[in-house]
């Protein structure tokens, strides 16, 4: 045990000895977490004499899982080749979800030996499925629709469930191709990467006793890099931790506020600093009531990054990190104007600007620009890139934005208004277009969440013969029941759902009371715990599919509601939650502007209340937040895994002080990051250098420059060319190093160039091993019919696709089905019949050889263009 320890400063010796129940550890780049997790495996199984198998590690790449297992294999006295039986369940979620289906795979209706389509293949897939609908792949792009068919499984949404979102033609479109591109699956026995997240966790979601079965298995789970996890990630990990409860995850922490903001409480305002855990502190309970909640958790760090000040109307300024959780909501006037990014479900993104009021052309009532832009175009969500007091402004940024950000301009709908161009060439333009990706980088650099727009539309309640989009979405309003009970101490939390959707009515009717309304139906109840609210919500989240939309009711009157937001989203104009002469009532905000900040960032966990007042601002508590969570995930950890225990590691091994100093000064100019004050005790090391080239090849100049003059410093021990390495961030931009390498007689190279399994001889040589193992595995069929050619055609192909499809279980059938093909010309017949005796041979040999000696094989047997048999695999084979 001793040896397992040594070398662990005390923080990861705390995290390596806690071993029951749920752990959270809070960790850095470099600072050891690889090393913490590796040394808990092997503690657990050498202290704690727990049996390897019983251990579930989860990675998210195959080589962090191999370094894990050297790492575990080294501290328990392993030889190499025995690394790999160490731990039979450490590996990425894919690997670990193949295991467990390979096991259940009958329960599924698959067999043990299932296919499991790559991209490539999953392309392939989605083109022949949109072929045989005969739907034009240049109108509508293979790669989006196989986009929104993968998120979809992500959220774990299948191709039954997604009918209840297909209310737009591009939607039943992508419905259609995903119904289609499944049939494909199933016919070839194959699952394509997503699905086997997915159909582990339906696995366990139809049958009890499976999943009992694989918690017992796993009486310790470990999960590296959690908040990086998706949905069906996160929901696979809870079902599989929730027996024993022994889960220990590694993730970082953010979201707090500097030392010195005031904290209300009742011997008045104290620095957070000073707030112990016990004390009582004020916050809101709903209606413009107020009361103290007791402080049950603390968290300290030192930080340097950004941070936001923003001041109030009435003199209130409160400084917070830009991801910390808060109230706000919109105000609208005439003098305003809103840069803003809008999404809609079956097109993207795109940029506009938008008065903050409009006059309603018929009512002449005035409401906010943006719902009527979100009603003009049937948008899903809105969030405000910049509140401007004029029009040029507002031009000048939306204009900008778009050019910086590739992002469209153009609407969604034009419904309603006089345009020469015509809608269908404004879907293929969103079709063409890939403003997802473009729209990430957009939110990263200006401090965007997701799930935190800054305009909801109101839901729908539409009949089921309108082809409108019916937006459907789960409000839970934090202290929302405007009912107060003397002995609860604060209101409770309200949720709702309204539709007129009899498919999902259906389909919750049987685990939720459903209340019907005069054209629609309704569920609504209130909870008198916020935990108790969250695990409904999460239920009724998981069972509908739907997002949630987080609010608070703080104070009093009409349009009481507060949205969650984070800071980075309060701008000027808004309207955030104060606490003035013992009352919560409304402040405007007149600035909002961010400055750099290095030193001690705190936030504090109150029970039951889940808010503080900070510098008489009312704000959330934000305890294990992580940047772009939403509400079924890590918000849930707490409510899933309630005693928690929380390790920070924040020292670096691995860089010298200048690299980390250099590093932070780079990464605080991000608004959103995960925030966390690395340190090391290494030395100092050289200063870092920065040359502002005039191009790529003024660049790759220097580079050559700098290589020839270290290597012929005499103060660095460096003589060969192999003792340097080129990072670059794209592989385009090795173009331009490759070219003065080239002119200068310097060898290099290329590392990660093509991927291995990504080159055509080894997908092919994959391909025939797939083949081999499934017979019905068409697509890897299709791939090597004509390895090496034999003549057979794209068109051939298609005309024995379907039998493939239909026979490829009986192989003998399956030739006399092809004899009898008319409309396959004879000398393709031929082809198509000698290579079904090619088959047949290998799959004989498959069954005699090992993998690498069927590999020899199958080489060898492909190596001719003519196939002619002679001989059996018994003696000497030839083509």
């Amino acid at each position: 045990m001793k040896e397992i320890l040594a070398n662990l400063n005390p923080e990861q010796k705390k995290a390596v000895r806690a071993t029951e129940g749920p752990v959270l550890i809070i960790a850095g780049a470099g600072s050891g977490k690889t090393r913490v997790l590796a040394h808990r495996i092997a503690f657990l199984i050498y202290e704690k004499q727990i049996k390897p198998y019983n251990i579930l590690a989860v990675t998210f790449t195959n080589k962090a899982a191999d370094e894990m297992r050297t790492r575990v294999a080294k501290l328990l006295g392993r030889e190499e080749k025995e690394k790999a039986k160490i731990i039979p369940f450490l590996g990425t979620f894919h690997s670990i979800c193949v295991r467990i289906l390979r096991e259940e795979s009958k329960t599924l209706g698959y067999k043990s030996n299932f296919a499991i389509f790559d991209a490539t293949d999953q392309k392939t897939a989605i083109k022949k499925a949109l072929k045989k609908l005969q739907i034009d792949p240049k109108q509508y792009a293979p790669e989006l629709i196989l986009n929104i068919i993968s998120n979809a499984k992500n959220e774990l949404i299948d191709a039954k469930k997604y009918a209840q979102y297909a209310t737009t033609h591009f939607q039943e479109i992508v419905l259609k191709v995903y119904v289609e591109y499944q049939k494909i699956l199933d016919q070839n026995q194959g699952l394509d990467f997503d699905d086997l997240i997915m159909r582990t966790v339906e696995l366990f979601q139809k049958y009890p006793k499976i999943l009992k079965k694989w918690q017992s298995w796993f009486k310790y789970v470990l999960v590296d890099e959690y908040q990086d996890t998706n949905r069906a990630q996160y929901v696979l990990v809870k079902m599989l931790a929730q027996k024993y409860k022994n889960i220990c995850v590694v993730g970082d922490a953010d979201q707090c506020l500097p030392k010195g903001s005031k904290i209300q409480s009742p011997k008045g305002k104290l620095p957070i600093e000073q707030i112990k855990k016990g004390d009582l502190i004020k916050s809101a309970i709903g209606y413009g009531k107020s009361d103290y909640a007791k402080v049950t958790k603390i968290f300290k760090k030192k930080y340097s990054g950004k941070i936001l000040t923003i001041k109030t109307k009435k003199g209130y300024q409160i400084k917070v990190t830009p991801n910390h959780m808060m109230f706000g909501k919109l105000r609208p006037a005439k003098n305003q104007y809103y840069v803003y990014l809008m999404y809609r479900k079956n097109k993207g993104y795109r940029i506009g600007i938008t008065q903050g009021v409009r006059s309603m052309r018929r009512s002449k009532d005035v409401v906010s620009g943006l719902q009527v832009r979100a009603n003009q175009e049937r948008a899903d969500k809105i969030w405000i890139l910049e509140v401007c007091d004029d029009i040029s402004t507002a031009y000048y940024l939306e204009q900008f934005l778009a050019a910086k950000y590739g992002l469209p301009t153009m609407v969604f709908h034009n419904a309603g208004r006089s345009m020469r161009l015509k809608q269908k060439h404004i879907d293929r333009l969103y079709q063409a277009i890939d403003t997802e990706k473009r729209a990430k980088n957009l939110f990263k650099d200006l401090g965007l969440f997701y799930d935190y727009p800054h305009h909801w539309p109101q839901n729908l309640t539409i009949k089921s013969s309108q082809k409108k989009q019916d937006r459907k979405k789960i409000t839970l309003v934090l202290f929302g029941d405007y009912h107060f009970w003397e002995n609860q101490g604060w209101h409770a939390h309200r949720i709702a759902l309204t539709s007129s959707d009899k498919k999902l009515k259906n389909k919750l009717l049987s685990q939720f009371k459903v209340r019907p309304d005069r054209n629609s139906w309704r569920i609504e109840t209130s909870r008198k715990h916020y935990k108790d609210a969250i695990n409904f919500v999460e239920k009724l989240a998981n069972k509908s599919g739907l997002e949630v939309v987080r609010k608070a009711r703080l104070v009093t009157g009409e349009n009481a509601a507060f949205y969650f937001w984070p800071a980075s989203h309060i701008k000027k104009g808004m309207i955030v939650p104060i606490y003035s002469k013992g009352k919560i009532v409304e402040d405007k905000v007149i600035k909002a502007e961010t400055e750099d900040f290095r030193g001690e960032i705190y936030d504090l966990s109150t029970d039951e209340h889940h808010n503080y007042i900070a510098d008489g601002v009312v704000v959330h508590n934000s305890i294990y937040g992580w940047r772009g969570a939403d509400i079924r995930n890590i918000l849930n950890f707490e409510s899933d895994f309630p005693k928690t225990k929380v390790i920070k590691l924040e020292q670096n091994y691995r860089s010298t002080k200048k690299i980390l100093q250099a590093a932070h000064q780079v990464i605080s100019k991000n608004m959103v990051r995960k925030e966390k004050q690395l340190w090391t005790e290494n030395e100092d090391g050289l200063p870092v250098t920065i040359y502002n080239a005039k191009n790529e090849k003024d660049e790759a100049d220097f580079i050559i420059r700098e290589i020839e003059d270290l290597k012929k410093d005499s103060a660095f021990p460096i003589s060969n060319y192999k003792d340097f390495v080129i990072l670059y961030r794209t592989n385009a931009q090795s173009r331009a190093l490759e070219e003065i390498f080239l002119k200068y007689g310097v060898p290099y190279k290329i590392v990660g160039g093509v991927k291995f399994y990504s080159r055509k001889e080894i997908k092919d040589i994959l391909a025939f091993l797939r083949m081999i193992a499934n017979f019905k595995d068409s697509v890897a069929v299709e791939r090597i019919i004509n390895v090496p050619p034999r003549g057979i055609t794209p068109v051939s192909w298609q005309k024995i696709d379907n039998l493939w499809a239909e026979f490829s279980g009986e192989p003998e059938q399956l030739k006399e089905k092809i004899k009898d093909l008319d409309t396959l010309h004879p000398r393709a017949k031929k082809s198509v019949l000698r290579f079904l005796e090619l088959l047949k041979i290998l799959r004989e040999a498959g069954e005699k050889l090992n993998v690498l000696e069927l590999i020899d094989f199958i080489l060898q047997a492909t190596k001719y263009k003519d196939y002619i048999l002679d001989g059996t695999i018994e003696g000497e084979s030839r083509w």
